[in-house]
């Protein structure tokens, strides 16, 4: 050996071993990238465009750094903002406008009409003000859940109080302190304040509101009518209600298109006028107002008729209801008609007819309430099953974030480690690399020393012979420059791995060691990597199943309520009926043709 190592390229070398590897998923399977003889097939170092290379392997990091920050990302932020836009946000902001939004874009594009930034959100003080609203709302659910009646006064604005428990005003104030009350008190003192349990300065003779403990120590504080009264709802939280309407503004000023979960699912109204409308509601093909319509058509009504009325009350109850609406506007109109043109001239006579009619009026307004109250009490049930869903759904979105995150960061970790040495390992294989050279420098030297290849160098030289004096030169000049690195790293706690592999493949030392540490690097990130990808592809499945089986969740409860429903509503339904053929019988006692 009369020549010097040829250098080699680690970058080069990296990226056959990347290519190499990316030929299948089986990576167990794979033999050693040096064993495989793949890199007996390296081009040589003249064949090889270096600087594109390079070039070639930084683009192919970036894309690895941001698929982790594309998968972290992606198992955090996004999920939990949308999560946000829920029922309270729904009705604060609802309450807040005066309107009722029934989709994710109509509040969308509302909230969009509210002073923010595209960098900061809303204003400070827009935010301030939506929170109050949806802190109102989730006041309102507290109480509801504790049993306690909620009513809403009719203007936003109103002054003094925001609800009404058992009749009783109060004002919900989601504040950070409870000395900012002052304010409410000076002009209403009489009016209690509620304040989240994680306001500073609450007084010490504060009432404790807790939505799953009895509520008759607060409902006597209430009838007290003690001044400057302070209540502690226990679950109400201002740091809470402000990150949800921040994350739920971001999400609706980012996304002002289409509905999805976060809009809401409307609760299809089940009051209907006899068995064919309650069967029509379960197959989704009436809401509760046109089937409130057409129970006034059906029931209150069918009590009597006349001639004169008969056809106007057809055209509206088509209008309204098409052919049964029609059907029943028939006979509303004849009731109508017929009891209003004969009650002035045969009042006494037609007593019994009058009453069976009033009969009819009752058990139809009787009918009403309870398809009213049948209806709140299932659309109330609806929504607290969706919103533990939604819950649910949350928690399982946060926990798999977080097992995303942690194996990220994990890789992450282990990347950096990789791309350094500790100064130690450094100090040992330029001691490796030395010997190489001086073993070199050693061959080389007895080789020149020997009588024939001195009389070769003067009598005949050789090309080859002329190397021998370059190569030992070189090895000096090599083994002066690693002494010197090799002193600069003893002191050094951590060594740059690339920096070390590019000055002994530049000397072409090491070449196995080097070459077969970076292949086996390689191969670990590409199983770490598919193992990131593997974990993200399941978070995906088992989020889409636990949504699916929410939602099977619900359409099963939907299916129950529509039961429930039915069995409260048939004897009120019955009595309608019977007072119906009432009119009739006693119409046909006065001759009255119906």
């Amino acid at each position: 050996m009369s020549r010097k190592p040829n250098p080699y390229d680690v970058g080069a070398f990296e990226m056959e071993v990347r290519e190499y590897l990316s030929g299948g998923n089986d990576t167990d399977s794979r033999k050693p990238f040096l064993e495989s003889g793949a890199a007996e097939q390296l081009p040589s170092i003249s064949e090889l465009n270096i600087e594109k290379l390079n070039e070639k392997a930084h683009e192919r990091r970036g894309y690895s750094a941001a698929f982790l920050d594309g998968a972290l990302l992606y198992g955090g932020s996004v999920i939990h903002q949308h999560m946000a836009v829920d029922d309270n946000i729904h009705e604060g902001i609802g309450k807040l406008a005066g309107e009722d939004f029934g989709s994710f874009a109509d509040l969308s594009s509302k909230v969009e009409t509210y002073e923010h930034t595209a960098w900061t959100g809303l204003s400070e003080g827009t935010l301030e003000k939506v929170s109050g609203h949806v802190g109102e709302s989730i006041v309102a659910e507290h109480f509801n859940e504790a049993g306690v009646d909620v009513e809403w006064p009719e203007e936003s604005n109103q002054e003094g109080w925001d609800l009404l428990l058992n009749g009783h005003p109060v004002n919900a104030k989601v504040i950070q302190d409870a000395d900012q009350l002052s304010a409410h008190f000076s002009e209403h003192a009489d009016i209690p304040a509620i304040v989240p349990a994680d306001a500073e300065n609450i007084p010490d003779d504060a009432v404790e509101f807790d939505p799953s403990e009895d509520t008759d120590e607060l409902m006597e504080a209430l009838a007290s009518g003690q001044e400057n009264l302070v209540i502690k709802d226990t679950e109400l939280s201002h740091e809470e209600v402000t990150d949800q309407t921040e994350n739920a503004t971001d999400a609706l000023l980012g996304d002002a298109l289409g509905d999805g979960l976060a809009g809401g699912v409307p609760i299809v109204t089940l009051a209907v006028s006899g068995w064919r409308e309650i069967d029509l509601h379960g197959e989704d093909k009436a809401d509760w107002k046109s089937s409130a319509k057409n129970l006034s058509l059906d029931v209150a009504g069918t009590g009597g008729g006349a001639a004169a009325g008969g056809k106007g009350g057809a055209l509206l109850g088509a209008a309204l209801g098409g052919p049964p609406g029609a059907a029943a506007g028939a006979i509303l109109g004849a009731v109508g008609g017929g009891i209003a043109g004969r009650m002035t001239s045969n009042h006494l006579k037609k007593k019994p007819l009058r009453d069976a009619a009033e009969k009819l009026e009752s058990a139809q307004e009787s009918l009403t309430e309870i398809a009213r109250q049948e209806e709140k009490r299932c659309k109330k049930k609806f929504g607290e099953a969706r919103k533990g869903n939604e819950k649910r759904l949350e928690r399982a979105a946060d926990e798999y974030s977080s097992e995303v995150e942690e194996r990220t960061n994990l890789l992450r970790e282990w990347r950096v480690e990789q791309a350094q040495i500790s100064g130690e390992d450094a100090y040992e294989r330029l001691g490796r690399a030395l010997s190489e050279v001086r073993e070199l420098q050693d061959h080389l030297k007895t080789k020149r020393d020997g009588a024939w290849h001195q009389l070769r160098r003067w009598l005949f030289p050789t090309a080859e012979a002329l190397a021998v004096e370059q190569v030992i030169s070189w090895t000096e000049e090599t083994e002066q420059v690693l002494r010197e690195q090799r002193n600069a790293v003893r002191s050094q706690k951590i060594v740059d791995r690339a920096e070390l592999d590019e000055l002994l493949g530049r000397y072409g030392l090491l070449r196995n060691e080097v070459l077969t540490e970076i292949a086996e690097i390689e191969r670990e990130r590409l199983e770490r990597e598919i193992g990131l990808f593997e974990q993200v592809r399941k978070f995906r499945e088992k989020m889409g199943k636990k949504r699916s089986k929410a939602m099977e969740r619900l359409g099963d409860l939907l299916v129950r309520l529509r039961n429930e429903m039915r069995e409260a509503l048939k004897p009120k339904i019955e009595k309608v009926a019977d007072c119906e053929a009432k009119v009739y019988e006693e119409a046909d006692k006065l001759g009255v043709e119906l």
